[in-house]
């Protein structure tokens, strides 16, 4: 008791910050599962330096699954369609089993996230309970309605909205001795779930799935794109394929009714503003044209000249004044685009059709090899939250090992505009609904993931050849040598005609007898 009442004591003179940090430290110390078991993260938070540049990439916009955005209140109007989905498909007996079994399991729970929970066991418990029945029913194919709302499913592949795989097994397995047969029943539902979204051309439907570690949903489809590439065929085993209707054995409790489900799409829109040479000439043309000519003195003929739009000439043509592009957060490899490839080394492209996602380049034959991919509405996050997965939980991998990370970047590089775009469509090699611009703004939208080119790189290899192209060669002396100079030339012609204007203008004044009028 002495002990108890000391600890109540100390604890009373603690700051809430040092309460919290005692809170966590004991509740790690009695948790001896924590370090008895070796549970691995598998829900990572998305790093800082990828989520900044489009952050509504990365948290979900409409439904919040697992701890880490069930609080944000924007997303409280999707509660009601979860818990109208479970109380429609479980009984009672059952939500009440799911919930005590995750009470039981709160360690392993706490242990799968990256980021510490700071939630008591019974809300975690209640929480949870309601997001993996939910899952799990979109996860039924012959129930999920709402589940291939391009939003909807978005959400659910983010890397902050997974459900630890684990956590899942426990669920399913909860009234039944049959483990092994409910496992892989999960994992063909979870299978044809990323199946049926994927952006790419999938060949791992010969894997064996049971030998994977599967840690959640989108661990599951990162693995079904990248392990043709990272395995070799003789580690390749054949089973048969995925069943095409499964049922999990948490079987409804009674005949489906209707379940109301609020969709609010969200759109954005943003527009860019930048000067081209045109409209710099256009520029020159206006001032040009102001009325000076007809200024009757000196002083208010010069207090009268547009000075703003003379220094913002000067200064784009010297370069002093950035564009607006190179203000973004966005960095890409050095690399040419498509067209410039095309045009300027006489690349071609096709695709390629063994379902790897590793690009390849033929030197000799001057071709570069693209994996397909079909791009919808919903392909912008997957793709990045696939990245975001792969840097996040591979902090000892190489950069050749992050297959989603090289392709992206690649990607983002060579594809700059809608004809870029257009290009690699009708070769085949980008499909989908997507227009060529939003293919576009989609490649320029995401950071590059490497500070640099690493050699081996296919990016490193089409560089090497685009720079000893003679034709390369010669229009990058002229870009050096003519075309800046002649910016330069510009600026210094328009000066000379504002002086001479000035000048014509003073003499209409005052007689310039020594001036030979133009």
């Amino acid at each position: 008791m002495a002990s108890s009442s000391s600890n109540t004591n100390v604890n009373s003179n603690l700051n809430l910050s040092e309460k919290d940090w005692v809170f966590r430290t004991q509740q790690v110390l009695q948790n001896k599962i924590l370090l008895d078991q070796n549970i691995p993260i598998s829900v990572c938070q998305v790093p800082k330096s990828i989520s900044v540049v489009k952050p509504q990439a990365y948290a979900p916009q409409m439904i919040a699954l697992g701890p880490y955005h069930y609080s944000r209140p924007e997303l409280y109007h999707m509660e009601r369609s979860k818990i109208n989905v479970v109380i429609s498909y479980w009984n009672p007996d059952q939500i009440d089993l799911v919930i005590e079994k995750l009470k039981s399991i709160g360690p392993i729970i706490r242990a799968c996230y990256h980021k510490y929970l700071e939630l008591e066991d019974d809300t975690l418990a209640l929480m949870l309970a309601i997001d993996v029945l939910f899952f799990i029913f979109l996860l039924r194919k012959d129930l999920n309605g709402f589940a291939s709302d391009a939003s909807i499913f978005s959400d659910v592949m983010m890397l902050e909205n997974q459900i630890p795989m684990i956590i899942l097994k426990e669920i399913v397995n909860i009234d039944t001795k049959s483990s092994n047969d409910n496992d892989l029943k999960l994992l063909s539902l979870m299978w044809e779930f990323c199946e049926s979204n994927s952006p790419f051309v999938l060949q791992s439907k010969q894997q064996d799935i049971q030998e994977w570690n599967v840690l959640h949903l989108l661990d599951l489809l990162h693995k079904m794109i990248t392990l043709p590439q990272r395995l070799s065929d003789d580690s390749v085993k054949k089973p048969a394929s995925p069943p095409r209707e499964v049922q999990v054995e948490l079987s409804p409790a009674s005949p489906p009714r209707d379940v109301q489900v609020e969709l609010s799409p969200q759109a954005s829109s943003t527009a860019k503003i930048d000067l081209t040479n045109d409209q710099l000439v256009q520029n020159f043309i206006g001032i040009a044209k102001t009325d000076i000519i007809n200024s009757i003195r000196p002083i208010r003929f010069i207090t009268s000249l547009p000075w703003g739009m003379i220094s913002k000439l000067v200064s784009q043509s010297l370069g002093l004044q950035e564009s607006a592009t190179n203000n973004s957060l966005v960095e890409e490899i050095e690399i040419p685009s498509v067209s410039e490839l095309t045009k300027m080394a006489g690349i071609s492209f096709k695709p390629l059709k063994d379902g790897t996602l590793k690009p390849f380049f033929d030197s000799k034959i001057t071709t570069l090899y693209l994996p397909v991919i079909t791009l919808t509405a919903n392909s912008e996050v997957i793709l990045r939250n696939l990245e975001a997965y792969e840097m996040a939980s591979s902090s000892n991998a190489t950069y050749e090992s992050q297959v989603i990370a090289q392709y992206l970047d690649l990607m983002c590089g060579i594809l700059d505009t809608k004809k870029d775009a257009s290009l690699l469509r009708q070769v085949g090699i980008i499909k989908g609904d997507l227009t060529d611009t939003l293919v576009a703004d989609l490649f320029n939208g995401i950071n590059k993931s490497s500070t640099k080119i690493y050699k081996d790189t296919t990016a490193a290899k089409i560089n090497d050849y685009y720079r000893q192209k003679l034709k390369v060669k010669v229009y990058k002396f002229t870009k050096k040598y003519v075309y800046e100079s002649w910016q330069v030339l510009t600026v210094v012609s328009t000066l000379v005609l504002l002086l001479l204007l000035i000048l014509q203008s003073f003499c209409s004044v005052y007689d310039c007898k020594h001036v030979t009028r133009w």
